[in-house]
């Protein structure tokens, strides 16, 4: 029996933490919202039956009795919970979806809280009836409304691309996971620890045994089992969705490069076309494009001049020789008031020391109210 309390429990936290990994509450299958639910279960439920464990290799201690009891209360609680929303969201899209809310709203809580504190008040034996109670109501119920759940959620709101989606029948893990929450629930909600007041009197976990010979905790575990498995290959609708959206913004950004190469290659073509020198400058004053024109009549190849100031490597000095005292196009690019463009002169230094007097016209680039460069359209006006 010791293996059978660990591997049930195992089953379970390790449900809990398979969904952990995978959860992914920004997905677009709704059932996401209500996935940790059912993980926070398998780790509460894991973590009682691994104490339940402990109480079989130690003498038993009468504070874990209530320990047991609430952690087991709290999982099913959580488990309800994790029905209840999935039953739900597997009825949005119908006729009856506003009374199938009404009636599984969150008032029905009110009367299962008034009814455990009535037990705790009340009862001779509060903790082990807590127990009990928790298997029948919370328990028993959360897991078939979870059953029910899975199997309309995967009729009515799977799409067939998700299912083909991921590896395997992924039809049967969903109906896997429906029939296993339902056995769960008939073998560890109805089946309780015996009691002196019905139906704990005869449906017990004595009766099982004498049923079916094998003790109901086996027949948990092979449930618990069942829901780790069929839950843990449903996860991978999360995985197939995050490499469909990793191929689909793969794609987006292809197409955005395709199409900004032709935009380039058209803006090239068309700036070669007019006959005229054009240099654009980024905010800080740097080269970020230039046009073949303008690459000839500077006699700079391309790759020593994106990036480097206009001022200090073509306007560097004036037509004596002197060095200029400030940066021309400072005006354009911080001034307090965005000059008209206009067709000046000045003198502009090739690559390989001459100079030529030329005639330009800047504009300031604006994007969304904000400065973002400058475009200076010249002309060799020696040629």
């Amino acid at each position: 029996m010791m293996l059978v309390y660990f591997v049930y429990g195992l089953a379970f936290f390790s449900l809990g933490l398979a969904i952990l990994l995978r959860y992914d509450r920004h997905s677009v299958h709704r059932i996401a919202q209500s996935l940790w639910f059912l993980a926070a279960f398998g780790f509460l439920h894991g973590l009682k039956e691994w104490l339940d464990l402990w109480c079989l290799l130690q003498q038993p201690v009468a504070d874990l009795r209530g320990i047991a009891a609430l952690l087991l209360l709290a999982s099913f609680l959580l488990l309800f919970e994790f029905g209840r929303r999935i039953f739900l969201e597997s009825q949005r899209s119908l006729a009856r979806a506003g009374l199938v809310r009404r009636l599984l709203g969150a008032w029905l809580y009110v009367p299962m809280l008034l009814l455990f504190v009535a037990l705790a008040v009340g009862s001779a034996q509060p903790w082990r009836d807590i127990a009990i109670v928790a298997r029948y109501v919370p328990g028993f119920l959360g897991a078939l409304l979870a059953a029910f759940g899975m199997h309309l959620y995967y009729r009515n709101c799977v799409d067939s691309a998700d299912a083909a989606g991921a590896d395997g029948p992924h039809g049967l893990f969903w109906h896997m996971a429906a029939l296993s929450l339902a056995g769960y629930g008939v073998f560890a909600g109805l089946f309780t620890e015996r009691a002196d007041w019905y139906p704990a009197s005869v449906l017990n976990t004595t009766l099982v045994y004498q049923l079916l010979g094998v003790p109901v905790q086996i027949l948990r575990a092979l449930c618990a089992l069942g829901v780790a498995v069929s839950v843990g290959h449903l996860l991978k609708v999360f995985q197939v969705e995050h490499e469909y959206q990793l191929r689909s913004e793969i794609e987006r950004r292809k197409a955005a490069m395709d199409l900004y190469g032709e935009t380039r290659a058209f803006l090239d073509a068309l700036l070669g076309a007019t006959g005229q020198c054009v240099v654009k400058l980024n905010s800080h004053g740097e080269i970020d494009y230039a046009n073949d024109r303008a690459l000839q009549t500077l006699l700079c190849p391309r790759e020593m001049l994106l990036g480097h100031s206009f001022y200090r490597t073509f306007q560097h000095s004036l037509a004596d020789g002197s060095a200029r005292q400030e940066d021309p196009w400072s005006a354009y690019l911080a001034g307090p008031s965005v000059p008209a463009a206009e067709l000046a002169r000045d003198c502009f230094w090739r690559k390989n020391g001459s100079w030529f007097e030329a005639s330009y016209r800047a504009t300031v680039v604006q994007s969304a109210g904000q400065r973002r460069g400058l475009l200076i359209v010249f002309q060799d006006l020696s040629e």
